[in-house]
């Protein structure tokens, strides 16, 4: 299942690039760009992760700017919901994407500015 999706999205992480957040190592991508009119995109590959790390490693990024989008990979379901939350206390948007089953893709962003 999470081979699957490595070799599916294989192709759309030309140039990774690994940030340090905090004491975690993550693959961000800029890349990626899941939803129109970012600024910077990145990625966190929570494949793996249960509750709440991947929360915990997107709360690590601080707020988002305005026009700027957060892939979250992860294949815990829990997730969804709890980021979900962080989302509406945040008045982020957020858009989930299941490409293959048992694998979520969460976009997080916060609107551009007019």
């Amino acid at each position: 299942m999470v081979k699957d999706w490595l070799e599916r999205t294989k192709g759309q992480q030309q140039e990774t690039k690994t940030y340090r957040v905090s004491a975690l190592q993550q693959n961000m991508s800029p890349d990626s760009a899941p939803l129109e009119g970012a600024n910077r995109n990145l990625e966190i590959n929570c494949l793996g992760d249960m509750c709440p790390l991947p929360l915990m490693k997107l709360m690590q990024l601080g707020e988002l700017q305005a026009g700027e989008t957060v892939k979250l990979v992860t294949d815990h379901s829990c997730t969804t919901e709890n980021i979900r939350e962080y989302c509406e206390k945040r008045k982020l948007t957020m858009r989930v994407e299941e490409p293959i089953t048992g694998v979520w893709e969460l976009y997080i962003s916060r609107a551009p500015q007019v």
